[in-house]
């Protein structure tokens, strides 16, 4: 029996009808729903707020420029913008955000609102400069979500799709949500009343066994195009930029090899944009004064490290 030409193919409309609706459904998840996103989201609402109170022209004539900090969350957890702000007498803003999203989306958020007269300080975690970077779900998500898919600067119709395809739960985080459900614990490990105002992280998550930063020390070519276009775009805009390594935690037994890898990355750095002090790696062997990961210090350190970074600022003739 011949197949009808003219027949209506119901078999494969309603596969599509029933694939578009699963579509919506992970994107209606992802907006509105995911943990972490939400978390996030939040996040950059309120650093997007503080940018603009701190943008104002009457707070940019009165302090000469602004200190932007831009990272992962070794920022987000480990700068207290107010502490640096009252000893410097500067707006300080926090822009870290989950390292997750990547060193060209992370960089980016800073890049767009640098002004004349900022001080841009980069403290992307080494592991985003010395280790390869793929096309990264969380950062597509956030562009999205947040209202600037031009983050991911997709230029060619396939980039749009393959940015638009990530707006759904992958797989890993499918299962461990349902393994959290399962066991009963929180869907997220994070909270929003950690957010304070200013965009600083006061983390109340606490473990022990952090491990340490394994990484590459050498940069990537990828890393290299980041870190000049920082340098370029800071210039045209007559912003200064340097680099100083966020605060982590190495066990003692490492610290020999950990000191003279991060010596040997800060080298590299160098030979592109600034970097505050060779000398200066920035590193702990107390592990408790750090939660979650060698990333993360405590509220009360990442104070006091937020007024060591003060002094620096004013010592370094950074400010005048």
């Amino acid at each position: 029996m011949k197949n009808d030409p003219c027949k209506i193919p119901l078999r494969s409309i309603s596969l599509l009808v029933w694939s578009f609706f699963v579509f919506l459904l992970s994107v209606a998840y992802t907006a509105k729903i995911n943990p972490e996103l939400q978390f996030l989201n939040y996040a950059w609402e309120i650093k997007d707020r503080a940018e603009n109170i701190s943008s104002k022209p009457d707070n940019l004539s009165k302090s000469g420029g602004r200190i932007i900090f831009c990272g992962g969350s070794s920022v987000l957890v480990g700068i207290n913008p107010d502490e640096i702000s009252n000893i410097i007498n500067k707006p300080v803003l926090n822009l870290g955000m989950a390292a997750g999203m990547g060193p060209k989306v992370l960089s980016v958020l800073a890049l767009e609102r640098i002004k004349e007269g900022d001080l841009l300080i980069i403290s992307l975690e080494p592991d985003l400069l010395t280790l390869p970077q793929r096309s990264l779900m969380l950062a597509s998500q956030m562009s999205w979500i947040s209202g600037h898919p031009s983050w991911m600067n997709p230029q060619a119709l396939d980039q749009w799709v393959v940015s638009l395809s990530h707006l759904r739960p992958g797989a890993y985080h499918a299962f461990t949500l349902l393994g959290k459900l399962i066991a009963g614990k929180p869907l997220y490990r994070y909270e929003k009343n950690e957010l304070t105002q200013s965009g600083w992280q006061k983390i109340n998550y606490d473990t022990s066994n952090l491990g340490w930063p394994v990484f590459s020390y050498n940069l990537t070519d990828g890393a290299k195009k980041i870190l000049t276009r920082i340098n370029d775009v800071c210039h045209q805009k007559g912003a200064r930029c340097i680099y100083v390594p966020s605060l982590h935690y190495c066990p003692e037994d490492r610290l020999e090899d950990h000191e003279a890898g991060m010596i040997n990355f800060l080298k590299e750095v160098t030979e592109i944009i600034p970097v505050f002090s060779l000398s200066k790696i920035n590193c702990s062997v107390d592990e408790s004064l750090f939660a979650d990961t060698p990333w993360h210090p405590l509220p009360q350190e990442a104070t006091k490290n937020s007024r060591r970074m003060a002094s620096m600022l004013n010592e370094s003739g950074l400010l005048d």
